[in-house]
């Protein structure tokens, strides 16, 4: 994820032509995500994005991966059964 934008040569896996991640930073400014023992989060200065990496304290680790988003602009969250409905 580090590598923003760069694209994957593959056409076959997930990740072809590196904007999947990338186009997070429509909905947030600092996208920020927990795996395992690191952290990893992504923030703009100007017109350069940065990336800041880290280790998780051990008891704060966890097996799962979270990713922390921050929206520009608030979003109400749907009525649950109409919402399934939308899915079926």
């Amino acid at each position: 994820m580090k590598k923003i934008a760069e694209g994957n040569p593959d056409e076959q896996k997930i990740g072809f032509f590196g904007v999947g991640f990338y186009s997070l930073f429509s909905i947030t400014e600092e996208p920020f995500v927990v795996s395992g023992k690191s952290y990893c989060g992504f923030f703009w200065k100007g017109d350069q994005l940065f990336v800041k990496k880290g280790t998780v304290p051990e008891d704060k680790q966890s097996e799962w991966t979270s990713f922390l988003l921050n929206l520009r602009n608030p979003l109400e969250i749907p009525d649950t059964n109409e919402f399934s409905r939308f899915l079926v």
